[in-house]
C-alpha cells in the first residue's frame, strides 16, 4: 500500500511539473511573439527611409519645392511687345527757289511734320541749297521718331509744267541723304514731277509771246 501511494505522488509531481513546464512554454511563446513584430517593424521603418530620399530627390525637382515645402510657381517671362513701326510718305518738293518737306500718313490725308528751307536759314538765297534741304529733313526726322515713324516713302516733285524745270531741285539728293543719317528706313523713291504729254497747249501761241 505503502508503494502504491508513493507511486500516486510521484505521478501527480510529474503531472504537476508538466503543467507547470507548459505554460512556461506559451508564456516564452507570447512573450517572443511582440518582440518579433517589433523587429518586423523596425525593420520596415529602416527600409521606409531607405527609400524615403530617394523619392523625395525624385520628388523636389518636379515641384520645385522650397525650404519651408510650400511650392514654388515659376514666372515664366512674358514675351516683349514689339514695337510697332509705321511707314510714312515724304513729300519733298524742291525748286529753284526753295525746299518743303512735308510728311503725312499712307493715305496723304494726315499731315505728321512739314518744314521749308525757309524755317532753317536766315536768308532768302539760302533757302533753295542743299543744307536748307538737309537741316529741314532733320527737324521733320526728329518729329517722325517720337511718332514712332520708322520707314518712309520718298516722293520727290519739280516744278515741272510746260515752264518749269523738269526734274527735282538739288536740294532733292540732301534730303534723302538726311533721312538716311537720321536712321530711317527708306523703302522707295518716286519722281512725280508734272511733266506735261501733249496736252494743254503753252502760252504764247504758235508764234510766242510778242514783245
Amino acid at each position: 500500500m505503502a508503494e502504491k501511494e508513493k507511486m500516486k505522488e510521484s505521478e501527480e509531481l510529474k503531472d504537476e511539473s508538466k503543467v507547470e513546464t507548459q505554460k512556461e512554454e506559451k508564456k516564452e511563446v507570447k512573450s517572443k511573439a511582440p518582440k518579433e513584430e517589433k523587429k518586423t517593424k523596425e525593420e520596415s521603418k529602416v527600409e521606409e527611409s531607405k527609400d524615403s530620399p530617394k523619392e523625395k530627390t525624385e520628388e523636389e525637382p518636379e515641384e520645385n519645392k522650397g525650404e519651408s515645402g510650400v511650392e514654388e510657381q515659376i514666372k515664366t517671362p512674358k514675351p516683349e511687345q514689339k514695337k510697332q513701326d509705321f511707314t510714312a510718305v515724304a513729300h519733298v518738293y524742291s525748286s529753284k527757289n526753295n525746299v518743303v518737306v512735308h510728311v503725312t500718313d499712307l493715305s496723304g490725308a494726315e499731315t505728321l511734320s512739314i518744314a521749308t528751307g525757309g524755317t532753317v536759314v536766315k536768308s532768302g538765297r539760302e533757302e533753295r541749297t542743299p543744307f536748307a534741304g538737309a537741316q529741314a529733313a532733320k527737324k521733320v526726322a526728329m518729329d517722325l521718331r517720337d511718332k514712332g515713324v520708322r520707314r518712309l516713302d520718298i516722293l520727290l516733285r519739280g516744278k515741272g509744267g510746260h515752264s518749269g524745270q523738269k526734274r527735282p531741285g538739288r536740294a532733292a539728293s540732301a534730303v534723302i541723304k538726311s533721312f538716311a543719317r537720321m536712321g530711317l528706313k527708306i523703302r522707295k523713291i518716286e519722281d512725280v514731277t508734272p511733266i506735261p504729254h501733249g496736252g494743254s497747249t503753252p502760252p504764247g501761241g504758235k508764234r510766242g509771246r510778242r514783245v
